[in-house]
Protein backbone atom coordinates (compact mmCIF):
# COMPACT_ATOMS: atom_id res chain seq x y z
CA UNK A 1 0.00 0.00 0.00
CA UNK A 2 2.85 2.42 0.54
CA UNK A 3 3.96 1.87 -2.99
CA UNK A 4 0.58 2.80 -4.22
CA UNK A 5 0.24 6.29 -2.47
CA UNK A 6 0.11 9.19 -3.86
CA UNK A 7 2.92 12.15 -2.51
CA UNK A 8 2.23 15.64 -3.24
CA UNK A 9 4.95 18.31 -3.74
CA UNK A 10 3.69 21.75 -2.54
CA UNK A 11 4.82 23.54 -5.93
CA UNK A 12 3.55 27.02 -4.85
CA UNK A 13 5.25 29.80 -4.64
CA UNK A 14 7.36 30.60 -1.69
CA UNK A 15 8.63 34.03 -2.30
CA UNK A 16 6.52 37.04 -1.18
CA UNK A 17 5.95 40.20 -3.28
CA UNK A 18 8.45 43.18 -3.40
CA UNK A 19 7.91 45.75 -1.28
CA UNK A 20 9.78 48.03 -3.42
CA UNK A 21 8.18 46.64 -6.99
CA UNK A 22 4.43 47.83 -5.29
CA UNK A 23 6.18 50.96 -4.04
CA UNK A 24 7.80 52.44 -7.48
CA UNK A 25 4.50 50.75 -9.41
CA UNK A 26 2.01 52.84 -6.81
CA UNK A 27 4.73 56.07 -7.03
CA UNK A 28 4.44 56.30 -11.10
CA UNK A 29 0.83 55.56 -11.24
CA UNK A 30 0.05 58.07 -8.59
CA UNK A 31 2.49 60.53 -10.77
CA UNK A 32 0.51 59.62 -14.05
CA UNK A 33 -2.90 60.05 -12.59
CA UNK A 34 -1.62 63.98 -11.32
CA UNK A 35 -0.27 64.48 -14.85
CA UNK A 36 -3.18 63.46 -16.73
CA UNK A 37 -5.50 65.65 -14.73
CA UNK A 38 -3.41 68.54 -14.94
CA UNK A 39 -3.07 68.26 -18.52
CA UNK A 40 -6.53 68.24 -18.70
CA UNK A 41 -7.51 71.04 -16.64
CA UNK A 42 -4.65 73.14 -19.14
CA UNK A 43 -6.16 71.87 -21.89
CA UNK A 44 -10.28 71.92 -21.19
CA UNK A 45 -10.09 74.31 -18.68
CA UNK A 46 -9.04 77.57 -20.18
CA UNK A 47 -11.43 77.10 -23.14
CA UNK A 48 -14.74 78.93 -22.80
CA UNK A 49 -17.25 76.36 -21.73
CA UNK A 50 -14.92 74.06 -20.49
CA UNK A 51 -14.46 73.92 -16.76
CA UNK A 52 -13.92 77.43 -16.63
CA UNK A 53 -17.80 78.25 -17.80
CA UNK A 54 -19.16 76.12 -14.80
CA UNK A 55 -21.51 77.80 -12.85
CA UNK A 56 -21.28 78.36 -9.35
CA UNK A 57 -23.97 76.65 -7.27
CA UNK A 58 -26.62 79.07 -6.32
CA UNK A 59 -26.38 80.75 -9.76
CA UNK A 60 -29.67 80.73 -11.57
CA UNK A 61 -28.93 80.35 -15.20
CA UNK A 62 -30.61 82.16 -18.25
CA UNK A 63 -32.59 79.28 -19.82
CA UNK A 64 -34.60 78.27 -16.53
CA UNK A 65 -37.69 76.08 -16.07
CA UNK A 66 -39.97 79.34 -15.38
CA UNK A 67 -38.18 80.77 -19.19
CA UNK A 68 -38.49 77.10 -20.77
CA UNK A 69 -41.93 77.07 -19.71
CA UNK A 70 -42.85 80.41 -20.82
CA UNK A 71 -40.90 79.90 -24.48
CA UNK A 72 -43.43 76.57 -24.34
CA UNK A 73 -46.39 78.49 -23.64
CA UNK A 74 -45.59 80.85 -26.41
CA UNK A 75 -44.88 78.40 -28.75
CA UNK A 76 -48.57 76.98 -28.49
CA UNK A 77 -50.09 79.78 -28.55
CA UNK A 78 -48.64 80.40 -31.91
CA UNK A 79 -49.08 76.55 -32.97
CA UNK A 80 -53.08 77.03 -32.16
CA UNK A 81 -53.18 80.49 -33.86
CA UNK A 82 -52.24 78.73 -37.05
CA UNK A 83 -54.09 76.21 -36.73
CA UNK A 84 -57.28 78.23 -36.24
CA UNK A 85 -56.56 80.75 -39.33
CA UNK A 86 -58.36 79.98 -42.41
CA UNK A 87 -55.69 80.44 -45.61
CA UNK A 88 -54.82 78.66 -48.55
CA UNK A 89 -52.14 75.76 -48.55
CA UNK A 90 -51.06 76.31 -51.60
CA UNK A 91 -50.47 78.92 -54.67
CA UNK A 92 -52.91 77.79 -57.08
CA UNK A 93 -55.93 77.75 -54.91
CA UNK A 94 -56.78 74.51 -54.86
CA UNK A 95 -56.37 73.52 -50.90
CA UNK A 96 -57.56 75.50 -47.85
CA UNK A 97 -56.18 75.21 -44.55
CA UNK A 98 -59.66 75.20 -42.53
CA UNK A 99 -59.41 74.85 -38.83
CA UNK A 100 -60.19 71.80 -36.84
CA UNK A 101 -63.73 72.41 -35.32
CA UNK A 102 -64.36 73.92 -39.03
CA UNK A 103 -63.69 70.55 -40.30
CA UNK A 104 -64.93 68.67 -38.37
CA UNK A 105 -68.63 70.34 -38.65
CA UNK A 106 -68.16 70.02 -42.68
CA UNK A 107 -67.16 66.58 -42.82
CA UNK A 108 -69.80 65.35 -40.08
CA UNK A 109 -72.70 67.29 -42.38
CA UNK A 110 -71.34 66.11 -45.64
CA UNK A 111 -71.02 62.32 -44.16
CA UNK A 112 -74.66 63.06 -42.62
CA UNK A 113 -75.86 63.71 -46.06
CA UNK A 114 -74.70 60.50 -47.75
Amino acid sequence: MADTAIQHHDTHEQRDVSRRGLLVFAATFGALVVLSVTILWLVLGMRAGGFAAAQHLGEVPGDSELDQRQQLAAYRTAQNAELERLDWADGSKRYAKVPIEDAMRLLAAKGAAR
